[in-house]
């Protein structure tokens, strides 16, 4: 693949029959880009399966809605990001295709390939939900100041078990689920990193803990964040400490 960097976008009337206009703006993708044959041929696969799941279910065939696709290529990373209208689905709660059950049923198919062509795939129904992200992003700036730290480039990416077991095993070489692993890019005070959060786990822990995902997901997400602030959890009193500096943070977010 070239090294040049892309950026480019289509808006699509949702209409089924738009499906065909995503090939050639794929293939205008991989000209400028040099993009080798099974790479073109999954990503085609990729976004033609998120374009017709993003007309059909999230925009429910409605033609006054638009579906966006956009393509960014930066260094040696290609991002798809395919964007509808809808409420949203929960991607955490799909059949398994593969599963005897359901061979002959159509449900979760298309997601099940995005998934098993891509590096990454991430869910989001964030675009509904501006308010609630300007909050979280408040409040995680204040927990970073509050530890004399200021905020850089923080990125949240959320999977599911597998993907992140994969990880674990790949890069700290533990074989076990986790339901966070946490890159510091930090930069002098500024801090920095990608925070990979497992949903599956999340949901399983909140169960288990007997208290709400939304809860356990915030826990979670600010675990990372103390991270990068410096602290630990190896020991247990490492652990005491950053159980209790979660719950301060915690109480912060009910002030927000």
């Amino acid at each position: 693949m070239s090294a040049e960097t892309l950026s480019k976008q289509i808006s699509l009337q949702s209409q089924p029959s738009n499906i065909v206009l995503i090939e050639p703006f794929i293939e205008e993708v991989r000209s400028r880009l040099n993009i080798a044959d099974e790479m073109y041929g999954n990503i085609l696969v990729c976004i033609t399966e998120a374009v017709n799941n993003a007309i059909l279910h999230g925009n429910k065939a409605d033609e006054s809605k638009q579906v966006v696709v956009s393509i960014q290529k930066e260094q040696n990373k290609l991002t798809c990001l395919v964007k509808d209208e809808g409420c949203g689905f929960d991607f955490t709660n799909l059949p398994d295709p593969t599963a005897p059950e359901n061979i002959e049923n159509c449900g979760g198919r298309g997601i099940f390939l995005m998934k098993h062509l891509s590096d990454l795939v991430v869910f989001s129904n964030d675009g509904n939900k501006l308010k609630e992200k300007e909050r979280i992003a408040t409040w995680i700036e204040r927990v970073i100041l509050m530890h004399h730290k200021f905020p850089g480039d923080i990125e949240y990416i959320f999977c599911d078990d597998d993907f992140l077991a994969e990880m674990n095993q790949q890069y700290l070489e533990h074989d076990t689920f986790t339901d966070i692993i946490t890159f510091n890019y930090n930069t002098g005070h500024y801090i920095s990193g990608d925070i990979f959060i497992s949903i599956d786990r999340i949901k399983e822990n909140a169960a288990t803990y007997k208290t709400t995902t939304e809860e356990e997901l915030h826990r979670v997400m600010i675990h990372g964040i103390l991270h990068l602030c410096g602290l630990n959890d190896k020991s247990p009193k490492d652990k005491k400490q950053m159980q209790e500096k979660e719950n301060e943070a915690l109480e912060i977010l009910t002030r927000v």
